[in-house]
């Protein structure tokens, strides 16, 4: 489909077909613009101008979901008309944000955050309200926004791949898992307001 609608655009029914666009839709609006590759940009370009609204984040094509491509984004970024940066985070508290600003804070570290230095980061601001949502606590203390770990062998165990490291990550981070479950609950609501009892993970090499 994207392959077929790319070439009746190049060809000599392009103007036919952006009128029928545009006099259906005033606007157009690609949310997780991130995910968007080339030509998929082109046809909404193409068909929509200056009548088109992206919504995105760079840092988040990495990942090349459905084929994404930061340089798309930049591509389109670049030749935006107007852009600009939404700060208020409703997703996670302010502990969590506090920790991810600092992490990626330019300044403290004395280098870009990214190897792309058009992949920015602005800091953010929590929108969460912990008396509505609740708080991850242990110990009857509030939980840190972040932590790191260090996955070292034992005194003389010897690993000799990668996947004995991973290993004792999976251990770890399970037993983790079972401690924050079992601190959250009575203590943490999720958003709807019921008990604290699931927790989300993303994982990559």
């Amino acid at each position: 489909l994207v392959a077929r609608v790319a070439s009746l655009l190049a060809g000599s029914h392009s103007e036919p077909l952006k009128a029928l666009a545009r006099a259906h839709w005033r606007l157009a609006l690609i949310d997780e613009f991130q995910d968007t590759d080339t030509e998929q940009h082109a046809i909404f370009e193409g068909l929509f101008d200056d009548r088109l609204i992206m919504v995105g984040d760079p840092k988040q094509a990495i990942y090349r979901f459905r084929g994404g491509d930061v340089y798309a984004y930049r591509h389109a970024a670049e030749r935006a008309n107007s852009t600009d940066v939404l700060i208020d985070c409703f997703r996670a508290e302010p502990a969590v944000v506090e920790a991810v600003n600092v992490m990626f804070d330019a300044v403290r570290l004395k280098h870009p955050p990214f190897r792309e230095p058009f992949i920015g980061y602005t800091p953010v601001r929590s929108a969460y309200d912990p008396g509505r949502h609740g708080v991850l606590v242990r110990a009857g203390k509030p939980v840190a926004g972040l932590h790191l770990w260090a996955v070292r062998p034992d005194a003389g165990e010897v690993w000799s791949s990668k996947e004995k490291a991973r290993e004792r990550v999976v251990v770890q981070v399970g037993q983790a898992i079972v401690e924050l479950l079992d601190s959250a609950r009575g203590t943490c609501r999720s958003m709807d307001g019921s008990p604290g009892g699931d927790i989300a993970m993303s994982a990559g090499d």
